[in-house]
């Protein structure tokens, strides 16, 4: 399914949309200057849009889906950064503002919750 959006310069992009099935397993790359970051949630927050940006470097965001993974027998809801620089991060609301800041650790996965 193809879904629009806007990139950072305003202009209309378009995208796949992401599987509605619970994903297994993901592979993160972390190690000498680099961690991953893993944002849970609730299903209410399924499939929206989780942005972050290396702090005080607003024009510089990405974003991951929050979707439904399978842990062992039971499904939460999380989005996965896989690999990003070690440092601090801005984590936005859905509705763009700077919420909070996580700090990424080199060889280490950093979880938040965004509630």
């Amino acid at each position: 399914m193809i879904h629009s959006d806007r990139d950072i310069s305003g202009s209309l992009v378009q995208g796949e949309q992401p599987s509605l099935e619970p994903t297994g397993a993901t592979v993160v790359d972390v190690g000498s200057g680099f961690g991953a970051l893993v944002i849970h949630s609730s299903p209410e927050r399924a499939y929206l849009e989780v942005e972050i940006c290396p702090l005080g470097k607003g024009n510089e965001r990405t974003h991951v889906y929050i979707l439904p993974r399978s842990v062992g027998t039971d499904v939460i809801y999380a989005g996965v950064f896989p690999s990003l620089r070690s440092g601090a991060y801005t984590v936005f609301s859905s509705e763009g503002r700077a919420e909070h800041t996580v700090f990424i650790e080199d060889g280490k996965v950093t979880e938040h919750r965004w509630a």
